[in-house]
């Protein structure tokens, strides 16, 4: 394996929580490139608001009760019984494109229910809970039926795949999908793949397998497309693999230490029929993989955490398996280090962000070097998963970053600005297994979804 030169760290620092909402005191605005607004199929060659996720042991409570005192200023207290159990988690992150907020300015003050709009404000109402079932593993928010609020897809490690329909009272619960019996999920994924209103939901299987849901008018059903993987536990993914500007499906089978099974592979789709694959050989096991956008090139780039905890990257035109470079030569994670890729400095290009150890690992993609490099830490190292998650949370255009920690029991918002961020304001919740950014009620303001154990809940932004 190739090696790049060790892109020194120019600066690191660590971001403490502080309570209530946050405020800006300047309004950056007007940031260029993709949306950061949450929206996975606004740009269908991108994964700027795409999933993250993170797999790790799962110790963790049960259903909790938050309070708040006024949704605009205090912060929010989740008080549990504990329950322990072990799991696997893949906390992903993703905001369908819908109909509502394409009507919404690009960016605009909230009010958070005072009738003063304060540019880079953002609050939230009490948590919500809704029961999903027993070791949640997944979590995915996209409009899969059209009407304009984003829906919750969360992986049931009992039962399959729980749908949570979204609307202006918050989530309302839409059944178990049909997986194949005898098989179980591992991962999800949701992107626009047809070009019509509704996003289809892709999962990843523990067997060497995915399956991909549509809507079908009332409800997510299962189409033909049953994908083959290289390996068991499939990490699935949806990017633009080919510049056609239409997501295309990547698959790899997580911690395999078979050489032949060490591949990722491109599925190219249009309007939901799957051509034929596409291997690219890694030739080392892997812990997570995100697709960087090809960007007029003729092939996609990569980064992956290896299972050793090497973060890797190839850059976008190049032979994957020939052009794996090493992106730090300072930090190293684990296998359960997990990805999220979007713009968050506005220039138009990918970042990387890897959650571990409680904390967000920031890597710049820097254009003259064509190489993801090291920019900041933000949170403090804990014990415990962490999930990422990019999205506007304060609507003033540029892409915000959320944390979810088990290790504290908080899930962090850190609001940019400028070039750094501000100080997070933790909404406190028990057991936060997973995070994802939509607009579930239809307005112009991000929610978050929060998986835990055996519920979500939901955080309704500016109540």
């Amino acid at each position: 394996m190739m090696a790049q030169p060790a892109l020194r760290h120019l600066a690191a620092f660590a971001v403490l929580a502080s309570a209530g909402c946050f405020s800006e005191s300047d309004d950056e605005g007007g940031a260029s490139g993709p949306d950061p607004s949450g929206s996975t199929s606004a740009d269908a060659g991108s994964s700027s608001i795409g999933s993250s996720t993170t797999v790790g042991t799962q110790s963790g409570s049960s259903d909790g009760t938050t309070v708040a005192e006024g949704s605009s200023t205090a912060s929010t207290t989740t008080s549990a019984d504990s329950t322990t159990g072990d799991a696997t988690t893949d906390g992903s992150s993703s905001g369908g494109e819908t109909s509502g907020p394409d009507l919404c300015p690009d960016d605009g003050a909230i009010d958070c229910g005072d009738g003063v709009a304060v540019p880079g404000e953002a609050c939230w109402d009490a948590a919500q809970y809704d029961n999903v079932g027993d070791d949640s593993l997944a979590i995915v928010a996209a409009d899969f039926d059209g009407d304009g609020d984003d829906d919750v897809a969360v992986i049931d490690s009992s039962d399959g795949v729980r749908v949570l329909w979204g609307g202006g009272g918050g989530l309302t619960p839409g059944g178990v999908l049909p997986l194949p019996e005898g098989t179980s999920a591992w991962t999800l994924d949701a992107a626009n793949l047809d070009d019509d209103v509704e996003a289809e939901l892709l999962v990843g299987g523990f067997e060497p397998v995915a399956w991909l849901f549509d809507y079908d008018g009332a409800s997510l059903a299962l189409t033909d497309a049953m994908l083959t993987a290289p390996a068991a536990s499939v990490t699935a993914r949806l990017a633009d693999g080919d510049d056609d500007e239409v997501p295309d499906a990547f698959l790899t089978g997580e911690f395999s230490d078979i050489p032949e099974q060490q591949v990722l592979r491109m599925l190219p789709q249009a309007d939901l029929v799957f051509g034929s694959p596409t291997d690219f050989p890694l030739d080392l096991s892997i812990a997570d993989f995100r697709v960087l956008p090809v960007d007029g090139n003729p092939a996609p780039g990569v980064a992956l955490i290896s299972a050793g905890g090497e973060l890797l990257w190839s850059p976008p035109g190049g032979e994957i398996a020939s052009m794996l470079l090493l992106a730090d030569d300072v930090y190293t994670f684990d296998q359960t280090a997990r990805l999220t890729v979007g713009d968050l400095d506005g220039d138009g290009l990918s970042d990387v962000v890897v959650g571990h150890d409680g904390r967000a690992f920031l890597y710049r993609y820097d254009d003259l070097l064509e190489a993801p490099v090291f920019d900041q830490i933000l949170g403090e190292a804990v014990t415990g998963a962490v999930t990422t998650a990019i999205g506007d949370i304060d609507r003033d255009g540029d892409a915000d970053l959320v944390l979810a920690r088990r290790g504290d029991n908080a899930v962090l918002v850190y609001a940019r600005e400028g070039n750094g961020y501000a100080d997070a304001t933790p909404l406190l919740i028990a057991d936060p297994a997973g995070v994802a950014v939509g607009h579930v009620d239809g307005d112009c303001v991000l929610d978050l979804a929060v998986m835990r154990t055996q519920t979500v809940g939901l955080f309704l932004g500016d109540p």
